[in-house]
């Protein structure tokens, strides 16, 4: 029984069950730390869903799973470019501001391009005026712009806070 019912489910559907079945197994239960080889698994079938089925708006969810996935593994040129994919093809996606904050996050934080950083900040930026990140967009290019230290960076914030007080 259980194989007829199997074999009625269609490709995409088999797909997608994999998928949900991997995203609930990312995580080692013990450590909390991230099962590398299961998360390349769901990390695969995200781009091949994406790939399979461009028209399908659930591509883009997974497309952005994936840019975040693949910076968990460290691979953040990877992370970058299916950010950037994300919103070439889907630019009216709910998420497709966060993709382009991610990118200029990446830049700074894992690529250590901060030129980079400060170009992705500025377009987010300049795009997304009232979004909830924005805020923070302009935080970050703030410090990449003056050049502060992290250090250099809390110093400033308690300065600010004792003022404040």
């Amino acid at each position: 029984m259980i194989l007829i019912i199997a074999s009625c489910k269609s490709a995409k559907d088999r797909l997608t069950d994999e998928i949900k079945s991997g995203e609930q197994i990312l995580f080692n239960d013990s450590l909390k730390t991230l099962n590398e080889v299961e998360a390349n698994k769901v990390f695969l079938n995200y781009i091949k869903y994406a790939e399979v089925y461009k028209d399908d708006t659930v591509s883009a969810a997974y497309l952005f799973k994936a840019g975040d996935l693949s910076n968990g593994l460290n691979r953040p040129s990877e992370a970058i470019s299916i950010f950037e994919r994300l919103r070439k093809t889907f630019p009216d996606y709910r998420k497709a501001p966060a993709a382009l904050f991610m990118e200029g996050f990446i830049y700074e934080t894992r690529m250590n391009d901060p030129e980079k950083a400060k170009e992705k900040y500025r377009e987010f930026i300049s795009k997304y005026t009232d979004h909830r990140l924005t805020s923070s967009a302009q935080a970050s290019l703030d410090q990449l712009e003056a050049n502060l230290s992290n250090e250099e960076l809390i110093k400033m914030f308690e300065e600010k806070n004792k003022k404040q007080n």
